[in-house]
């Protein structure tokens, strides 16, 4: 069996009750990654992390590093019980739980996938969003969804490094002024959080990136 539990956007506090208790149950999970802030509590907390991170320098890309990933679960989970760990909520942008859900039954290996708390509910909160009213979740690398601004607004994630938001600032001028204002969100729900609104043009000129970083863009 294959379990599956989210750690939450941030710190240890917004991890759920129910998957704080099951991985303190099995004193041991297997995380995609161990670059993420709860790791060194749930680690202090005399609980067993291992990760793929290894997988990252391998992978050729990122397509090829989740069905490695995917893949190795799989095996796992036909011999062995694995509780599965991964950023945030297992529903959100989270394309090796999308390959689990894909393959796991196809190959006889039973999978659980439990609710967390997602970096959207926190930015939901203090960019005072309501998702309702119309909302697009893309990667700051899938460019060519961009043009949905015009019909809903968006949420841009994993605008890791400067390179990628002169990308998505690029991008984004195809269909906005350049004075057009839009939200910076960093480190949601930690001490050095920073969420403010900024000009378009402004962007790539911001200091702070990495991969807690997220844009909120109305619709135009």
């Amino acid at each position: 069996m294959i379990e599956v539990v989210g750690l939450g956007p941030a710190t240890l506090s917004l991890i759920t009750k129910g998957t704080w208790e099951k991985i303190r149950e099995r004193k041991k999970i297997l995380l995609r990654t161990k670059i993420h802030p709860t790791v060194k509590e749930i680690e202090d907390a005399g609980i067993i992390a291992e990760s793929y991170d290894n997988f990252y320098d391998e992978a050729a890309n990122f397509e090829e590093l989740y069905k490695k990933i995917a893949t190795d679960l799989i095996t796992r989970g036909k011999s062995e019980d694995i509780l599965y760990g991964v950023p945030g909520s297992p529903f959100v942008a989270e394309k090796t739980v999308a390959l689990l859900r894909e393959r796991a039954k196809k190959e006889g290996v039973d999978l659980k996938i439990y609710p967390a708390v997602s970096f959207l509910d926190l930015l939901y909160q203090k960019a005072s969003i309501d998702p309702i009213e119309g909302l697009a979740i893309v990667d700051a690398k899938d460019e060519e969804k961009f043009s949905a601004v015009r019909d809903f607004s968006l949420i841009i994630t994993q605008v890791y490094s400067k390179k990628i938001a002169s990308d998505v600032k690029l991008s984004l001028m195809e269909h906005l002024d350049d004075e057009y204002e839009i939200f910076y969100a960093y480190h949601l729900g930690l001490i050095e959080e920073k969420i403010q609104k900024i000009m378009l043009f402004e962007l790539d000129r911001i200091k702070n990136f990495d991969y807690l970083t997220s844009l909120y863009v109305k619709k135009a």
